[in-house]
């Protein structure tokens, strides 16, 4: 099952976006050198450098933000896949929590601007806790498995006017 998800994945990491705009800028993770806490409960963690590919003087700067002191979240790469279902990939950056769990949190794209934002989307995406996220582009879907306890559960959602919604179990 592990290996059909992950070959899925791919897949659609392949072949789900019209435009995937992260193979033509270059984007660098930097991890901070000491974790500062930017509010209760929330640690300015390092950057993601976004470099524009005909001009590497035009930088985007994203200050990555996360709900525990993990300085080594650079080390799960960066994720790469279109989570609002706009044509565009969106990137995210993995807070690993151990064996069964993890989060993803994620900037979209905005091809106007051609840089990543944050908003209300991201934040409801990067709550969700999980063994293992993937999207299904063709039914506009998210969906991640997670353990409670020694059960695994998978969980189908789907955006509705740009918020998280629950389809199904």
């Amino acid at each position: 099952m592990k290996y059909a998800v992950c070959l899925i994945t791919m897949l659609l990491l392949m072949f789900g976006c019209k435009k995937d705009i992260t193979n033509t800028h270059h984007v660098e993770l930097l991890a901070a050198e000491k974790v500062e806490e930017v509010s209760e409960g929330v640690f300015l963690v390092g950057w993601i450098r976004v470099m524009m590919p005909e001009n590497d003087s035009e930088v985007q700067i994203i200050p990555v933000e996360m709900d525990e002191p993990y300085i080594h979240w650079v080390q799960w790469g960066l994720q790469k896949q279109d989570i609002n279902f706009d044509g565009y990939t969106d990137i995210g950056v993995t807070q690993h929590g151990g064996a069964k769990w993890s989060k993803l949190f994620w900037w979209l794209y905005d091809p106007d601007t051609r840089r990543y934002y944050r908003n209300s989307l991201c934040e409801e995406i990067s709550k969700l806790t999980h063994a293992w996220f993937w999207t299904v582009p063709n039914e506009r879907q998210i969906k991640i498995t997670a353990f409670y306890g020694a059960n695994l559960t998978e969980y189908t959602y789907q955006i509705a006017e740009g918020h998280l919604h629950l389809v199904e179990p």
